[in-house]
Parts: structure tokens; sequence; C-alpha cells
């Protein structure tokens, strides 16, 4: 078996302006190496930049857990490659554009069995590739996805399954002015919210990047959405010219939410639906900033039934492959569905590293024959980071004793080095057998990182116990 990994995701400009450090999120292609140990299939990591040797290193030995002779056989069965450069592309564009890299690829499908290739999301890019190469993809059509990804979407699959969601405007609105109409409709309604939530439709737009919120009293008052904006986190006009483009949904603010879990699940292509994991979202001004394993227990059952039942929806209208469903949890202990995610997920690459550490599927509640893992799972970011280099940042945590340790399937793990030096961008994952305890360590490494980096400087998320 030939697996193809292209973790390609086109960013719109606004999202790279706003973080530009997810360029190297197609270093979570590099999580598919666990499929080197004791086999005999090959791999091939695109990347758009390429993998330095430390960052490989690491993921081999340290992640994977490879003794020197597994890496050498490894490193014979794997082949990185990167694209030439293609302006705004992502990079399955930009390899369809490469005649060269097209070349090699075909040659290295030519010579296997079976192939296939892994796309972190469908993208008509990436179905282009897959067709060129003739080879499948793992991840479900382009059409499907963006449909059943799409907030809209989303809500529809959930009312098919019979998964509460909150109250929203039936309509997609395709203009600030229907928008205006459907949020006062809903302000002046029963049970009138305090704040009305509104959400670009596309599934592109995440990390509260294409949300605003809307203060209701003062759109009662003056009758104009804009100047009744609460939150937002790109300029009206703009928000306003992408409602026209694709639609928006208005629906209720949820202000009692006390937590923001999320399910993963994996629609097989014999249309089973597996869930493979439940995770506490942390959020932070609305954007996603990690994550715990697994989500609170009083939450776990529901969202496991949850994502059960929306995915045999998806599967029964032909979606294969990865999804997630971000919820909120409320204080009274019932569980909203927000949004679907019709393909991987942010959670998804650190799932597959700690299950490739630990050598265990960990399931949605993390009980394994070896008693329970607990992992917290950070992004840190600060511009004085950029002083370390990948390698340096894991020997600091190895003198520290905060690495990783497989013998006692505890400490912390590293993902997206190498956007460590030009963006000061790491993200890190702190194992243990309780929550608590995976807190502590994470915060011990965060600040040792930091405080190397920048003396003086104060740890960079104050993570609370």
């Amino acid at each position: 078996m030939l697996d193809i990994a292209v973790y390609s995701m086109h960013y719109s400009p606004r999202v790279l302006r706003e973080l530009p450090y997810v360029e190297y999120f197609v270093e979570r292609g590099l999580t598919h190496l666990a499929g080197l140990r004791g086999s005999r299939d090959r791999l091939i990591v695109l990347t758009s930049r390429p993998v330095v040797q430390d960052v490989l290193s690491y993921h081999l030995r340290e992640v994977c857990g490879m003794s020197e002779a597994e890496e050498a056989a490894a490193r014979g069965r794997l082949t990185l490659m990167t694209a030439g450069p293609a302006e705004n592309a992502s990079l399955a564009e930009a390899l369809c554009s490469d005649a060269a890299a097209m070349a090699r690829l075909r040659r290295e499908v030519e010579g296997a069995d079976r192939a296939r290739l892994h796309m972190f999301a469908a993208d008509p890019s990436g179905e282009e590739l897959g067709r060129r190469l003739g080879v499948p993809l793992s991840e479900p059509s382009t059409d499907l996805a963006r449909y059943w990804g799409s907030k809209a979407g989303g809500k529809e699959a959930f009312r098919l399954a019979g998964v509460p969601t909150a109250r929203c405007e039936p309509s997609l609105c395709r203009s600030a002015d229907e928008v205006a109409v459907a949020a006062l409709r809903l302000a002046r309604g029963p049970g009138a919210p305090e704040r009305i939530m509104v959400k670009l439709n596309g599934p592109e737009w995440g990390d509260a990047i294409g949300n605003m919120v809307v203060d209701t009293a003062e759109l009662v008052r003056t009758g104009d959405i804009g100047r009744s904006i609460d939150t937002i986190l790109q300029p009206w006009p703009d928000f306003s010219s992408e409602i026209a483009a694709e639609g928006a949904v208005v629906e209720e603010f949820l202000a009692d939410a006390e937590c923001s879990p999320s399910g993963q699940g994996i629609i097989t292509p014999d249309g089973e639906v597996r869930v493979v994991s439940s995770h506490q979202q942390i959020v932070r001004s609305g954007q996603y900033v990690g994550c715990e394993f697994p989500a609170p227990e009083r939450f776990v059952d529901q969202i496991r039934e949850a994502v059960e039942r929306t995915g045999r929806v998806l599967a029964e209208r032909g979606m294969r492959g990865s999804f997630g469903i971000d919820f909120i949890g409320r204080r009274d202990g019932s569980l909203v569905a927000v949004e679907i995610n019709a393909r991987k997920v942010a959670t998804s690459h650190v799932l597959d590293t700690v299950e490739a550490a630990a050598r265990a599927r960990l399931g949605a509640d993390g009980r394994t024959p070896s008693g329970p893992v607990r992992y917290v799972h950070r992004r840190l970011h600060a511009d004085e980071m950029r002083s370390l280099s990948p390698g340096e940042a894991v020997a600091l945590l190895r003198r520290a004793g905060l690495l990783y340790d497989r013998a006692r399937g505890t400490g912390v793990l590293l993902h997206i080095l190498g956007a460590l030096p030009e963006h000061g961008y790491v993200e890190a994952t702190a194992v243990h057998r309780t929550r608590e305890q995976a807190v502590a360590v994470l915060a011990d490494a965060e600040s040792l990182l930091l405080t190397t980096a920048a003396p003086g400087k104060k740890a960079l998320n104050r993570l609370a116990p």
C-alpha cells in the first residue's frame, strides 16, 4: 500500500493575515509516519516547504517510538516532497501545476499495488489531484463535504438526526438586509435571546472568523444590524459582502454555555459510523486555542449518541470519511449541536499523535487496558519563541524530563514544530493519567519554552486547573 498525505487547505487571504502560521498545518500529515512502523507500506508526505531533519527525526523516534533500525527502514519507505509555489493556492493546486512533482508522483503510484490519497479536507484541487493520479481519496467528495459542512447543511443534518441545536431562522440569508429581518424576527419572538449569532454559511470559516454577535436590544431599538454589532473580527463591510457571496444563518446566542465539547467520527467506505473521540475545546475570544481529552464526563455519552445519529444521516446521503461536530454544553447538563466539520478537525492530528505514541486506540472516553489516558493540548504562540529551533525545543523538554516517555506513558508531545523559527508557534500536548497532572506538566513545558526564549517573560496561556 502506498499512502500519499497532502494535508492541503485553501486559506483565504484574511485568514492568512490573521493566522500566518496556518501555512505549516500541512505538517499534520506527519501523523501518517506511524503507519511505517513494522509494515512494508510506503508513504509520501507532501508539504509546501521542506520538513527539516530535526522535525522528521522527532516524529520517527520520539512520537512513533522507532528504534534506530526501525527508523532506518522507515526512511527507506518514506518520500518527502515539496510542491513549487503557487500564488494564493492550496498545496494540492500547487502540486497540480508542478510538472516535475506530478511526474514523480505518477512514477510512485505506478510502482504500487494500491494507493490512497489522504487530505485534511476535501476540495476541488484535491479531487483533481486524485483524478490525475488515478488514486481514490480517503475523504468525502467536495460537493457533499461543502453542503453538509456548511452552517445550513449542519442544521439540516441535526434536524434529520433528532439532535438538539440552537434556535435559528429557517431560511439562509443572502444579504445584510435579509440578516436584519431574520434577526429582528428572532429578537421579537418568544423567549428572545439577549444576543443573536450570525454565521457566514461557508464551511471554510472558523476560529470565530466568519461569526458576528448582535446585541438584541440595540437591534430592536435601531433596526440597524451594522450598528447593533457586539462582537466581530473583521470589518462589517467585508462581512456583509461575504453574506452576499454564500449566505449566512441567524440563530440564538447561547448565553448559558458551560463548555464547548466536540465529537469526532469516521464513516467507513461501507457506510459504518465509528465514534473516534470526544474533546473539550478550549476557546478564547471565540477562537480555538487547544483541547482536552476526553470531553467532560457528564457529556461524553450524549456526544457519542449525537455523533452516531448524525453520522448515520450523513452516511445515508453518501458522506464518507472524517467528520466532527462542535457542541455547546449548557449549565443544565443538556448538549446542543452547533455545526458539522465535514473533514478532519483541529483535534484529529492531536489524537493521531497521542495514539501513535501510546500505541493504543483511545475511543471517546480514554479508557484503555493499561489505565485511563488524559491529555491537554494547547497552541503556543509568541514572537519571542522564534529564537528556538525545533531541535532546541525538543532538547529543552528532554533535559527537563518533560518530553513524552513511552515507558511511563506520560509527558509532552510537540506538533507543527516547523512553524517555530518563523512564527514563534508550536503546539504541545501533555499526556497523563489525570487531567490535573496533564495541566501541570503542560504548564511546566510552556513556561520552560517561553522563559528560555525570553527570560522574564510570563507564561502564554495561564493554564487553569
